[in-house]
Parts: structure tokens; C-alpha cells; sequence
């Protein structure tokens, strides 16, 4: 499936949670790594914050973060409630 651009940058449809993204990167560097580090990663190369506002989402995305990233509606593991969570594309395994 071919990304369409929008002013010459490509755009991607795919969003990923965490665990797919320590996934792509495994798969990229050989380190696998658990969601939980993936997201201290993000963390550590500026691309996204701890949200200290609310509890959802957990995570924000920086300045940086941004393009790589989107907050959406998701469903609360374990529970039956819709939460916001910080999803990314799979192309910030290349940055980080």
C-alpha cells in the first residue's frame, strides 16, 4: 500500500502501539526491547513526555514527537472504557 503525500512529505495511514514499535525495532537493531522501555526510549531521544495534567493519555508527544505521532481514541485494557493513547508511526524507529 503506497503512502499519499501531502506537500511533498510522505504520509503514513499506519499508527502502532509501543509493543509493535519494540517490534519494528527489534527487527531494525537486532535489541528487542519490552513496550515499557520503548516508551522510556521516546522518552529519552525527546520524543515524547510524561503528561502529568492527567492520566490520559499517559504520554505526550514533544515538539519533535509530533510528526511521528498521534493521540487516539483507544479501548482501556481490561476495561470497557475509551481512553486516549498515544500511538506512532512506524517510521520513528528511524530516528531513534
Amino acid at each position: 500500500e503506497e503512502s499519499k503525500t501531502l506537500l511533498g512529505i510522505p504520509v503514513e495511514k499506519e499508527l502502532v502501539r509501543p509493543t509493535q514499535l519494540a517490534e519494528l525495532y527489534a527487527q531494525k537493531t537486532g535489541l528487542e526491547i519490552s513496550a515499557r522501555r520503548m516508551n522510556l526510549l521516546l522518552m529519552e531521544k525527546g520524543m515524547q513526555t510524561k503528561n502529568t495534567s492527567s492520566s490520559s493519555p499517559l504520554w505526550l508527544p514533544t515538539e519533535e514527537g509530533k510528526e511521528y505521532s498521534q493521540i487516539v481514541l483507544d479501548t482501556a485494557k481490561g476495561h470497557n472504557k475509551t481512553v486516549q493513547s498515544l500511538q506512532w508511526y512506524p517510521s520513528v524507529v528511524d530516528v531513534i
